[in-house]
């Protein structure tokens, strides 16, 4: 008995749809505890572990520069300029802003 083969199988589970702007991620860096997303409108966000500030949350989020966080949060530091390029090392992360400025 012969099947014709041909279509599309569907496999897995049904694909997850990203929350309202999380497409619009144009980068993503890793450090040793930490991860940077760049987002196509220049914004930083950042999370994981804040040790040594390399998050770059100031005192203005959350009080404590060290302090973890556990979901993206935005680094108000770049409210005023835009990001283009992001790198995120062992403990340090690292960034470009439009003005051509680099922030470590």
């Amino acid at each position: 008995l012969l099947e014709p083969i041909g279509g599309i199988t569907a496999r897995g589970p049904k694909p997850k749809v990203a929350a309202k702007g999380y497409q619009a991620a144009i980068a993503i860096a890793g450090g040793a505890q930490h991860i940077g997303l760049l987002h196509q409108s220049g914004s930083l966000y950042t999370w994981g572990c804040g040790g040594s500030g390399r998050l770059g949350h100031g005192l203005s989020q959350n009080g404590k520069p060290t302090a973890d966080a556990t979901r993206p949060t935005l680094v108000q530091a770049f409210n005023t300029t835009p990001v283009i390029q992001i790198s995120c090392g062992h403990s340090h992360t690292a960034c470009i802003t439009a003005a051509r400025k680099l922030y470590l």
